[in-house]
């Protein structure tokens, strides 16, 4: 950092900087400035001048604001009235004409100094400028792909909404807590009540015996992974009519494998089960009810055949 004296015509100049302050200001790797109340350079280290492209006696005796772009200048002005006046700091960005006469983005920190004196500090800050405009193109191009994936959800969940709400059969899922978590239209229906939250899965099997929760083909499907189909179970309804369900059940996993929760796909068989077990029982009373003569032709055949 030059130790001449840079100061102009009406100016007081800076006092000599020390040696090795002078040496430690020329090795920093931003520009500093030490100017006087109306802006003018007093001092500058090699790194301003180096930004500047300035030689030979440097940069004393020039304006800062004859640095900057023409329409940087009276905002200038006013904030040096301002640091110098009411002894206040500003920090700010702009573009500069550096060196090579290329347009560079710097961070500018102006503040007061003792004897009306204002020191400047200019970081180039060229490298942060490009990395922030790449990260925001990054980061526009990821918001673009997770808006397009998640548009491609939403068509794909209202195409699963659509299909659960046509289908003709009941179908409810499970979580891993056993939480029944979606019920479709049919069946809400079938069981009778208003929401999935409203559904208990109880009752017991066709021929009256008890059946408990872990026997339930949900409640296997999830605990056990079983695969259970074409299974018929008495459930009681949400208005506690007991119906005949018959119940198709299965785990659900993700791609490692693990346990997410079940799938439960039912129909109402209610009436089916009803016709059959009256076909049932009129074959049953059809039999009993002939055994009697059946058994009087049976023995007058062996007569007849004993000769």
């Amino acid at each position: 950092m030059d130790n001449r004296d840079r100061g102009s015509p009406g100016t007081t100049p800076a006092p000599p900087m020390p040696l090795a302050l002078a040496e430690v200001a020329d090795a920093l790797p931003f520009a500093v400035l030490v100017t006087d109340e109306h802006g003018t350079v007093l001092e500058s280290n090699a790194a301003a001048e180096s930004l500047f492209g300035a030689d030979g006696p440097g940069l004393a005796g020039s304006r800062v604001a004859s640095l900057m772009p023409k329409r940087y200048r009276r905002t200038l002005d006013a904030a040096l009235d301002v640091i110098v006046s009411d002894r206040h700091s500003f920090t700010w960005e702009q573009q500069i004409e550096a060196s090579r006469g290329e347009s560079t983005p710097v961070e500018i920190s102006a503040f007061p100094l003792r004897d009306g004196l204002v020191g400047w500090v200019l970081h180039n800050v060229r490298d942060r400028v490009v990395i922030e405009r790449r990260l925001a193109l990054l980061t526009a191009d990821l918001e673009g792909q997770v808006d397009e994936r998640t548009r491609a959800l939403e068509t794909e969940r209202a195409r699963l909404a659509a299909v659960m709400s046509q289908m003709p059969a009941g179908l409810l899922i499970a979580d891993e807590q056993g939480h029944i978590v979606i019920a479709n239209d049919e069946a809400l229906r079938i069981l009778r009540v208003d929401d999935a939250g409203g559904i208990v899965l109880q009752g017991s099997t066709t021929n009256g015996a008890p059946q408990a929760l872990e026997e339930q083909p949900l409640a296997r499907a999830l605990l056990h992974g079983e695969v259970v189909t074409g299974e018929r179970a008495e459930v009681i309804a949400g208005d506690a009519a007991r119906i005949v369900v018959e119940m198709n059940a299965a785990p659900v996993r993700d791609s490692a494998g693990q346990l997410l929760g079940a799938a439960c796909i039912f129909s109402d068989v209610t009436l089916r089960e009803r016709r059959e077990q009256a076909e049932r029982e009129f074959i049953t009373n059809a039999a009993h009810e002939l055994q009697t003569p059946l058994a009087a032709l049976v023995s007058a055949v062996d007569v007849l055949v004993g000769g």
